[in-house]
Order: structure tokens, then sequence, then C-alpha cells
């Protein structure tokens, strides 16, 4: 995996003094539309299912979305980047953890960090709509998914990168952090969203 030991990339003044605000300002200010998605209840091997919701372009490439803790395929931040990629001409699979996006499962299993399975489940999905080469992209605990897949699974040699943003990498640390200062406003938010 490369690593940028310096970066390049400046931040705009306001986000490099105060590094909450690109958090609040895209939950709570900055709305975006997502693409006019089809939607699927894609049935699991165990009984369950999954939501994921899509829009094929160009089937010769496309996008996995993985959404953050308490998020889902809806949020701000996956429908910027589900519309950066289709004007791109990809094709966009946003995805929802089990218990994500309004829909209870069937089974008393729920998502985490390191569950990979159901990410698998929807690579495989993409590859049954026709996708030749996939990319993820996922977002704090997507992002985390992610590399959890890509560590513990021999990807598909159709999978040509991965991104992840912000991802916890160590969840001790990160779940400490919530209870200092600032950073408790967050761990509220979760709590009233659960």
């Amino acid at each position: 995996m490369p690593l940028i030991p310096k970066s390049k990339y400046q931040a705009p003044s306001l986000i490099h003094k105060n590094p909450h605000f690109s958090t609040i300002y895209a939950a709570k200010i900055k709305h975006v539309s997502p693409p006019d998605y089809l939607s699927e209840n894609l049935e699991l091997s165990d009984g369950d299912f999954l939501n994921v919701d899509y829009i094929l372009k160009d089937r010769k490439k496309g996008v996995i979305l993985c959404h953050g803790l308490e998020g889902d395929s809806r949020r701000t931040y996956n429908n910027s980047c589900a519309n950066y990629f289709t004007e791109r001409h990809f094709s966009v699979f946003a995805w929802n953890n089990r218990t994500c996006g309004g829909h209870m499962n069937r089974l008393p299993k729920m998502y985490h960090h390191a569950s990979i399975d159901d990410l698998d489940a929807v690579i495989q999905f993409a590859f049954t709509q026709g996708i030749e080469t996939l990319y993820l992209i996922g977002y704090s605990m997507g992002g985390a998914q992610v590399l959890n897949y890509l560590g513990k699974l021999t990807p598909d040699p159709r999978i040509k990168a991965a991104v992840a943003v912000s991802a916890p990498t160590h969840i001790k640390t990160c779940s400490n952090a919530l209870n200092v200062g600032f950073n408790k406003i967050y761990l509220n938010n979760f709590k009233k969203r659960s």
C-alpha cells in the first residue's frame, strides 16, 4: 500500500484551524442529493439481506461506497462521491450495512468495523451486474471494513484500487477519544441515532 509521508494538500483555512468544521458542515449544513438509484434487497446466504442502491453507467468500471458508523448509503458524503463518479460514467453501488438505511434485518447479526462478509456479497453482486473492474471507497467505519477486507482475503484481481477515508485503525483508542472534550458531541450523536 502506498504511503504518502507528506501531503501537498492544504485544507481551507477554516478547516485547518478547526478540524471539526468539515465533519459538522458535511453532516448538518451541506446537502447533496443522491443520484437516481435503483434499489435492491440483496439476499444473503445466511438468510438475511442488505439494501443496495446502485446506478449502472459504464459496466467496465464500478465503485462501491461503504458508509460510516450509524450512516447509510444516502449520506451527503456518499452522495457527493456517487455524483462525482456517475458524472464520469462509473457505475456506483452504495450499500447499507445491516439495520442501516431504514430497514431492520431479519437476523440478530449486527455490523462492525471488521465485518467483511457483507462487503464481499456486495462486491459479488456488482460482478453479477457485469462490472469488469471495481474500486472500493470507505468512509470511517466503512474504510475500516475495506481495509479489513483487503487484509483478510485475497481480493479478486478485478478490484483495482481502494481508498479508506478517516478509517479508525485502532478501535479502542478511537472509542476512548469519543469521551474527551468536544468529541462528546459525536458520541451523543451516535447515541441518539441508535
